[in-house]
């Protein structure tokens, strides 16, 4: 910056020093990417000082003072956004820290636009509040129907200049835009939670647990959720002993697979060492003597085997629509909703510019399935996690396998709804958004 030398120490002891105060426990780095890209360009980590220098010298009707104000005033922002303990409003610390579980850096720079309006009146805490919720109700549908998350990384940088009408920001105009960047359905989030195996290594080990935590809030409980002595425990277990398989039955191992973590047979426990792999009826009196609500549950179950754990999924999937509810249905895409599918016959599906005749809903899902392995083959492992009952390595596994191209293999004997569905999700897979339709007739 443009400082006279005499005045280096004292802008550094006002100014310079204040930022590092606030940002003592970030990165740095991280902070000046973010707020650089909060105009709308994207900024690579190596590049950050540069262009830091180069949006000084680009604004020289600014005084330095003026730029070292501003840079300590979105700091300010920042450290609230990555460290919620620091924000003095209690529902918007919640909101930040519900976020901050989901890793959320991607959108810092957009909320760095929206603090600003937030800190100078241009929107309320409740408008912060509410545009918080969207954005952690937008991300969790994605992870829950596994969408990649590449695609953010450009979105959120440009998000807060989109979102505005005359001069000001809109949530409604928000909820517009994002519900048409590959936000899932009502439909599509609720099976693929049911069904999806949600607790893994990597990120999905403390996602899984954010799911519960938010769903065992939502009872309102007057007793909330601590965040550390609870566990994320597997009631059917992960490795089965003698009286597990006994209990489960013969052949166990390719079910007890698919079905281990299924949010039916996760829950939240202290007791997670005491139960272990302890036959369901040990485990049942731990879990319904806790005062964990997603427990209740258990009262009324005295026997746990594979449907115990789909019908659980399928409750919790239910009441997660109600945690994260579709938030623009109004504007939501024309297309059919898988189950509507049922007793049609395709004529043609629409991937982009590319258009196919087909006559049957298996020769649907074999176009889609070649264009995921021309566009993106390294996306099959994604595919497989996904829908692992559907997508193998191994062709033994499917009733009717065939290939896909590669080294994958793809359940060709399903239903037009599951087609429908799996082709809806490849499709998102391959960043196609709603560029697609298929066209279909009464059987």
């Amino acid at each position: 910056m443009r400082i006279d030398q005499s005045e280096h120490e004292m802008t550094y002891r006002q100014h310079w020093q204040p930022i590092e105060r606030l940002l003592s426990n970030t990165d740095m780095t991280e902070f000046f990417r973010q707020y650089l890209m909060k105009d709308g360009g994207t900024v690579k980590v190596d590049a950050v000082y540069v262009e830091l220098k180069h949006n000084t010298d680009k604004r020289a009707h600014a005084t330095p003072i003026a730029q070292l104000q501003e840079i300590h005033r979105y700091a300010e922002y920042y450290r609230r956004i990555v460290e919620p303990a620091n924000e003095p409003d209690p529902a918007l610390q919640r909101s930040l820290s519900n976020l901050r579980r989901l890793n959320f850096g991607v959108a810092a720079s957009f909320l760095l636009n929206l603090y600003e309006d937030y800190s100078t009146g241009r929107i309320l805490a409740s408008v912060l509040a509410d545009t918080l919720a969207v954005v952690e109700n937008f991300l969790i549908r994605r992870f829950v129907c596994g969408i990649p998350t590449n695609v953010l990384n450009k979105l959120f940088p440009t998000l807060y200049r989109q979102a505005r009408l005359d001069e000001a920001f809109s949530l409604d105009r928000l909820k517009s835009i994002l519900s048409d960047r590959g936000y899932p359905s009502d439909e599509d989030f609720r099976a693929r939670l049911s069904e999806i195996r949600l607790y893994g290594g990597g990120d999905r080990r403390e996602k899984s647990r954010f799911i519960l935590d938010r769903l065992e809030d939502s009872f309102e409980h007057k007793e909330k959720v601590v965040a550390t002595p609870l566990q994320v425990e597997h009631v059917m277990p992960q490795t089965l002993s003698a009286s597990w398989r006994e209990a489960l039955g013969d052949d166990v191992d390719d079910d007890h697979d698919s079905f281990l973590h299924r949010i039916g047979n996760l829950t939240l426990t202290g007791y997670n060492q005491e139960m272990s792999n302890a036959p369901y009826a040990v485990k049942r009196k731990h879990l319904i003597g806790s005062h964990i609500e997603l427990n209740r549950h258990f009262q009324g179950v005295e026997t746990w085997d594979f449907e115990a754990i789909k019908r659980r999924s399928e409750a919790l999937a239910t009441r997660a629509l109600s945690v994260w509810p579709n938030f623009h249905p109004q504007t939501a895409k024309s297309k059919q909703a898988p189950e509507r599918v049922t007793g049609t016959k395709p004529t043609a599906i629409r991937i982009g510019k590319e258009s196919h005749d087909v006559k049957m809903w298996s020769e649907v899902l074999e176009k889609v399935i070649r264009y995921l392995n021309e566009s993106y083959p390294d996306r099959f492992i994604t595919l497989k996690e996904s829908f692992p009952k559907y997508i193998s390595l191994d062709p033994s596994s499917l009733r009717v396998p065939r290939s896909a191209g590669n080294s994958y293999f793809y359940e060709a004997n399903l239903s037009a709804q599951s087609i429908y569905r799996v082709c809806e999700y490849i499709l998102q897979l391959a960043d196609c958004g709603d560029d697609w339709n298929i066209d279909t007739r009464d059987a």
